[in-house]
């Protein structure tokens, strides 16, 4: 009896959290679902071009037991950058509910801003589904496209960014000295979330790909449950360096702790302009 009582626990336990086990792949992929001075930092959107061809590979685990993995891409579309995501459950937790979803987000490569934001796949047992959010800059507004139909228009300002756009945002902006704060909105099309990212302090994380200096940001949103609202608290971790890359994120809720680590980078290959750079000649 014990048992079964132990193992319905876990079931709804489960259950109840592989949503915000997607909240935290997105960020690290895990930012979605971003009396200290408030700095109304930009995102440099030329350091697009050095972060194009990267490749990172995360562990996600929930309370010490593996739980599945996510991959963050970015890649040059013309004058925009594509940033893909992935995140699916392991083995051990796919039977009950198996998640296997990706993300792809397109920003303007001249100023940052969001173009579209797309989900696809499949969540738990159902059938799989599409959710296509396109930001209309002229109009001021974003569509929520839901399988094909259009299903809700939402008034947003030009700065919002997609759930997973606010993620290299942060990486490509300049950040503030510890203690500073930097407001944000994010969009995923169906509402509009106001939040901030506190610089917390500077560390050395040690993660499977390597040992690094870091910088550790704590994200909080409004009028936003699990990950990142009330009863919740994240941190994240980013290379102290031009790169940024996301370390390592934890993130602490009522029935549980999540922790993302980055396992691999493959990295941009160099193009030509940089090889001949490296060499000592002058590009043509």
């Amino acid at each position: 009896m014990y048992n079964c009582v132990v193992l319905k626990g876990v079931i709804f336990v489960y259950f109840f959290k592989m949503r915000h086990f997607q909240a935290l792949a997105i960020l690290t992929v895990a930012l979605m679902f971003c009396a200290a001075p408030i700095l109304y930092a930009s995102p440099n959107a030329t350091k697009l071009q050095e972060l194009s061809g990267e490749l990172l590979h995360y562990d996600i685990k929930w309370s010490g037991m593996s739980a599945g993995e996510a991959t963050m891409k970015v890649s040059a579309e013309g004058k925009n950058y594509r940033f893909s995501t992935t995140a699916k459950t392991g083995s051990k937790v796919s039977w009950l509910y198996p998640l296997n979803i990706r993300y792809e987000s397109v920003v303007d490569g001249n100023n940052f801003t969001a173009v579209s934001y797309l989900k696809t796949g499949r969540e738990g047992y159902g059938d799989p589904h599409e959710r296509l959010v396109v930001f209309d800059h002229d109009e001021g507004v974003t569509r929520y496209i839901k399988d094909g139909k259009l299903r809700k228009t939402l008034e947003v300002s030009g700065d919002a960014y997609d759930p997973i756009s606010v993620i290299y945002a942060i990486r490509v902006m300049t950040l503030p000295e510890v203690g500073g704060v930097i407001p944000i909105e994010v969009s995923d099309g169906k509402k509009l979330a106001s939040g901030t990212v506190t610089v917390a302090g500077k560390e050395r994380v040690k993660v499977p790909a390597g040992e690094f200096d870091a910088v550790r940001v704590t994200p909080k949103m409004e009028g936003v449950k699990g990950l990142f609202g009330d009863g919740s608290s994240m941190s994240v971790w980013l290379a102290d360096d031009d790169e940024r890359r996301i370390l390592k994120i934890e993130s602490s809720v009522a029935v549980g702790s999540f922790v993302a680590v980055l396992k691999e980078i493959i990295r941009p290959t160099p193009r030509p302009r940089d090889l001949q750079s490296a060499n000592g000649d002058e590009a043509e």
